[in-house]
């Protein structure tokens, strides 16, 4: 009972509307405080338990999003899903029959999978993903730029976003050369057809930068630092 989620909203670049949030776990454990989830995320991948998690935080996230829903509040809602979940072939099922349960449409949901996920073996990640694609569920690309995938790489996923890592967006407006590797990344995004959000935005001139480059979304402590549910509808930025 100590796991939960919190939400950091995700907003568009140009007039500040709330157009979605991603969903991160959170460990609070009243003997050994905060585990940060670099920690328990990658202990449940190594002894197997990681799909139990998965099904776990995914249930809360659809719990609060209903509620937000009955409420009048509707926005998309982002959820990580670990490379090793794309393996298991009855994930596509059960989160259809998980989004229906709770009367969320799938076009309601983003699921976001990691660059690392489309690095070596693809075929068996690639089919769960258009699976899931064809249900009618939203595929994000995660950390974009902090690994070494390339553009024939990204084209065979069927993505709808692509999540540009912090490592390219922090300070960038005053680092030229990154500059030019974030302006290439995004009109690669947009010939691609994907909506770009930018992740880590800490700075009021990486982000003015990043509307002049055309990003869509943004993602960072600038704007909204991750949150409890109950704070989500208080916030004065939304």
């Amino acid at each position: 009972g100590y796991l939960t989620l919190y939400y950091q909203p995700k907003l568009t670049a140009k007039g500040l509307l709330l157009k979605g949030v991603e969903a991160l776990a959170r460990w609070h454990d009243p003997v050994k405080g905060t585990i940060s989830p670099a920690q328990f995320i990658a202990v449940a991948e190594r002894h197997g338990l990681i799909d139990v998690l998965t099904r776990h935080l995914l249930e809360i996230a659809l719990q609060q999003k209903q509620q937000w829903q009955r409420r009048g509040v509707s926005f998309n809602l982002a959820f990580n899903l670990s490379p090793l979940s794309l393996a298991d072939p009855a994930l596509v099922d059960w989160i259809a029959k998980l989004t229906a349960q709770y009367g969320i449409a799938p076009g309601e949901i983003t699921l976001e999978v990691t660059e690392n996920a489309l690095l070596g073996e693809l075929a068996s990640s690639i089919q769960t993903l258009a699976r899931l694609r064809l249900k009618g569920f939203g595929i994000a690309i995660d950390d974009y730029g902090s690994g070494f995938a390339n553009a024939q790489q990204l084209s065979r996923v069927p993505a709808t976003e692509l999540k540009i890592d912090r490592a390219l967006v922090h300070n960038v407006a005053t680092r030229p050369q990154q500059r030019t590797i974030l302006q290439n990344t995004v009109e690669m995004a947009h010939q691609l057809q994907l909506v770009t959000v930018a992740e880590g935005v800490e700075h009021r001139e990486d982000f003015d930068l990043l509307r002049q480059l055309n990003v869509e979304l943004i993602q960072g402590y600038f704007l909204a630092k991750p949150m409890p549910a109950d704070k989500l509808m208080q916030s004065p930025r939304l």
